[in-house]
Formats: structure tokens, sequence, C-alpha cells
């Protein structure tokens, strides 16, 4: 498969990204996603219902498993990244840089993962400008917001 063309924070290069990680790990269901504009980290359990997790990574049209990462803390709970509502990611990147103030974003990125507060699959992209002026917005996996953040 070749590799998507340019910033991989598209729904169709994540899903691309997505894809392209079930056929290395055999599964869409991670403990976390983080996205940037040139590669896709995944933290993914080694087994169905198993506690120890590894790291892979897509760049490039590839995956490569980059190591251990860990272990899943006992009743977190995993994200089918398939499931995500990958198209409202542009919209909502565009409202994170409206209600951040980040005009000229040299940063961005996006987690999922479940919110550490009541551990609800969340999105939250992150920006910020060239001085570290930024935060980010917390939104459910449906692209809803729920808070902003501002550091």
């Amino acid at each position: 498969m070749p590799p998507p063309q340019g910033s991989l924070l598209t729904p169709a290069n994540i899903r691309t990204a997505v894809a392209a990680l079930k056929q290395q790990t055999g599964t869409t269901t991670y403990v976390n996603l983080r996205i940037y504009d040139a590669y896709v980290i995944a933290d993914v359990p080694t087994a169905p219902g198993a506690r120890t997790v590894d790291s892979w990574q897509y760049r490039d049209g590839g995956v490569t498993r980059t190591g251990p990462a860990g272990t899943v803390k006992d009743r977190a709970p995993l994200i089918d990244m398939a499931k995500v509502e990958w198209d409202t990611l542009p919209a909502l990147l565009e409202q994170a840089k409206q209600d951040l103030g980040v005009a000229n974003p040299t940063s961005r990125y996006v987690i999922v993962e479940p919110w550490m507060m009541d551990q609800s699959p969340s999105m939250r992209p992150y920006l910020s400008d060239e001085y570290g002026q930024g935060g980010y917005v917390l939104a459910g996996t449906d692209g809803k917001v729920r808070k902003v953040y501002r550091s």
C-alpha cells in the first residue's frame, strides 16, 4: 500500500494508518493512538485480553514494532480506532485553533485514549505556536467538544 500524501491528520490518512496497523497487529483496539503530521504511534495489547502492551509506529506507509510499552492498568478501557468518528477531525482541529487562539500552529498532534478523569474515550487535538502558547481541546471520539484547556 503506498504511503498517503500530506499530513496524517486527515480522516482518510488516519484510516489508512489504522488499516496498516491492523495488518501488522491483527486489531484496531488500542490503549491509545498518537497522531502527528508525519507518523502515528499506537500502543496495542500483545494479545486479546493481555495486560502487556507493545508500541507500534506507522510512518511512510510502513509499520514497525518499536518495543514494549508496558502494561494496561486494571479497568483501563481500550478504544476501537475503527469506531472513532475521524470525519469530525478537520472541524475539531479548526475549532481548537480558534478556541486556543493559535493562529499559526507550529506543533499539532492528536491523542486518542481514555480521558484520565472518567476513562471515557476521548480525542484531544493539541496545538501550540512557536512560543509554546496553545493547549488542547477535549472531545469525545464522536468529535463533540467537552472542554478547552489553554496552556
